[in-house]
């Protein structure tokens, strides 16, 4: 199956690819986010970061109505070709992407090798904390702050007035989310958390009910957006994970 090239933000691609490492941005966010993880993973690992609609060069399409509609759209779109993948979910990505899995498995095809669910509560609980989609004025800004939102976006008008829809279209989506009871799956699930991540307070050892396979928790220093643009330690242990998910 041919994708459309818009759903992924093109990276160039290894010359032997291992594996090919999908990525799902955090509410608001877009591919752009991981367009320098190619020169930071293992030089094997194709990167591709998917573009939602309602983003970057996807700015003129529809924004999704629903996260089912959203993930049965990924799953129908996304390059997943014959090569092993895994999936890389950030924030509202990782919800994003469990059940992207989750369709995939419903529909018999291939699964991820592992799923790394980064700075997200476990889904059965579902998302209602999630307000941005609720918030206006000087509370937007300090929830925008408190989700690790560039300077450059809450100190500026234009910029808030440009991608406040988008953001609060996700938070909607988010906070909208019900989890579906499913048996485990059974590919490794990791977590990555960031020590300093006041939006992310639950426990989140219930990821583990959610795979008959490995479970485990990494925790980095940082806030929210811990990842961007990460430092050493942790993409040493992205590599770490990708290498025990399709080892060489």
């Amino acid at each position: 199956m041919k994708a459309p090239a818009s759903w992924v933000l093109s990276l160039p691609a290894p010359a032997a690819p291992r594996l090919k490492l999908f990525c799902f941005s955090h509410a608001g966010g877009g591919a752009s986010a991981f367009a320098r993880w190619a020169q930071k993973v293992p030089g094997d690992v194709h990167v591709l970061p998917v573009q939602l609609p309602g983003r970057e060069n996807r700015f003129s399409e529809p924004a999704p109505r629903s996260v089912p509609a959203l993930v049965l759209a990924a799953a129908a779109n996304l390059p997943f070709g014959d090569e092993p993948f895994v999936f890389f979910g950030h924030s509202m990505g990782a919800a994003v992407a469990f059940e992207v899995a989750r369709a995939l498995r419903r529909e018999g095809r291939p699964l991820p090798r592992m799923l790394i669910a980064s700075a997200s509560a476990p889904p059965q609980g579902g998302y209602a904390h999630v307000t941005l989609h609720l918030a206006a004025g000087e509370e937007l800004v300090r929830q925008l702050r408190m989700y690790g939102a560039p300077e450059a976006v809450v100190t500026n008008q234009e910029m808030l007035d440009l991608f406040t829809p988008v953001i609060q279209g996700d938070s909607r989506l988010v906070g909208e989310y019900q989890y579906a009871p499913e048996p485990p799956l059974p590919f490794p699930i990791t977590v990555y958390r960031a020590e300093q991540d006041s939006t992310v307070t639950q426990p989140l050892e219930p990821w583990g009910e959610l795979t008959t396979a490995r479970f485990s928790i990494r925790s980095f220093p940082g806030n929210h957006m811990y990842l961007h643009p990460g430092d050493p330690a942790f993409y040493a242990a992205l590599a770490e994970d990708l290498e025990a998910a399709v080892p060489r």
